[in-house]
């Protein structure tokens, strides 16, 4: 999952790999608006074939916490 999240990251906000941790956020990111966070939720919601409502997409303000709602959207098994 994290090679995955790191390279959205990477093309999406341009976050090096050095840079990547759960605490980044936007206020870490200058390019990451709300635009850059609709493309963000949107490569997840690919990459990973969830679906992210916009009221959890608000809240989704860390990698951490992205990190946590895949964690509990992962197949089990």
């Amino acid at each position: 999952m994290d090679e995955t999240l790191r390279g959205i990251f990477h093309d999406v906000l341009g976050v090096r790999e050095a840079d990547f941790r759960d605490g980044l956020s936007p206020d870490d990111v200058p390019n990451w608006d709300s635009v850059q966070h609709i493309t963000l939720m949107l490569s997840i919601e690919q990459a990973f074939g969830v679906s992210i409502e916009p009221e959890e997409a608000a809240r989704l303000r860390s990698i951490g916490a992205v990190r946590e709602l895949l964690a509990q959207r992962a197949p089990a098994g």
